[in-house]
């Protein structure tokens, strides 16, 4: 019988099933409880089952944004026992937990950031997350992550403050604030969609605007978030996401105007995840 790993985020996900000779991933789009119906879930799960054998199942343990309150858990363990028939154990936690047990050994204290679609932070000491959870989601926070970046784009957009190159080159692209206020109001996943500028202007992250945007976004991060964590700067922080490892350049010179020194940046928790379930199983 073989365990289930699965990183769930909300625009990609990645399962993983661990296996003696050789471990067997794939990658769905994400989702996120709390957004997402339990049909759309559903055929998340549907799909993973198509494209990996899941009737050896025994354990199954799903990390995930949104998974922060009894309905989603609900919602995520009948849909498994559904789909993953032959699973005897199903385990449940938050994103920030993959992360952290991905960076840190139980026996290491540290601070864990996310900083993807969405963002969040934790201090972990002796394999426990501690405090609470202070993220609001992309209408209300997500600061740092992706959906801010697409915030702050979609703003100097419109109010005309980019640079003519990138003003022009997204205009090629067939953006216009009409465009713009129909996805976000109008059309499903507005938080995948702003988050997309991350990847759309990383080929130009170069330019001065784009660069003063991401240094903007990560700094409303590290002064909502970091720097309300006591001592942060002798603690040991490390970011898991797109957002860190794709712009880690950024991140770090922007940490450094805080005294904070980043001590790692990964693009996302499963190869972490895969040696810490091997060496606790």
């Amino acid at each position: 019988m073989h365990t289930l790993i699965a990183d769930i985020g909300s625009t990609k996900s990645i399962w993983t099933i661990l296996d003696k000779d050789q471990d067997k991933s794939y990658e769905t789009i994400g989702f996120n409880p709390n957004y997402q119906s339990e049909k759309e879930i559903t055929d998340v799960f549907l799909n993973v089952s198509k494209n990996l054998n899941l009737n050896t199942i025994h354990s199954c343990f799903l990390y995930g944004a949104g998974i922060d309150n009894e309905m989603s858990l609900s919602v995520l363990k009948n849909i498994c026992k559904i789909t993953v028939p032959s699973v005897n154990t199903i385990h449940i936690e938050n994103d920030l937990l993959a992360a952290a047990r991905s960076c840190f050994t139980d026996h290491e204290d540290g601070v864990i950031a996310i900083l993807g679609t969405g963002s969040n932070i934790r201090p972990y000491k002796q394999g426990k997350l501690i405090g609470e959870s202070k993220s609001l989601g992309y209408i209300l926070g997500d600061e740092g992550g992706g959906v801010g970046f697409g915030k702050y784009v979609v703003q100097a957009f419109v109010y005309g403050n980019l640079s003519k190159e990138i003003h022009q080159y997204l205009t090629d692209l067939e953006f216009s604030k009409t465009s713009i206020i129909k996805a976000v109001y109008n059309k499903p996943y507005p938080q995948k969609y702003l988050a997309n500028f991350a990847r759309i202007l990383h080929p130009l992250r170069s330019d001065l605007s784009i660069k003063t945007l991401l240094a903007q976004n990560f700094n409303n991060f590290i002064e909502s978030h970091v720097l309300k964590i006591e001592n942060i700067q002798n603690k040991d922080l490390k970011f898991v996401g797109s957002m860190a490892f794709y712009f880690q350049d950024i991140l770090i010179e922007t940490a450094k105007t805080h005294n904070i020194t980043v001590k790692g940046c990964y693009k996302n928790p499963m190869a972490g995840l895969i040696d810490y379930h091997k060496n606790n199983i």
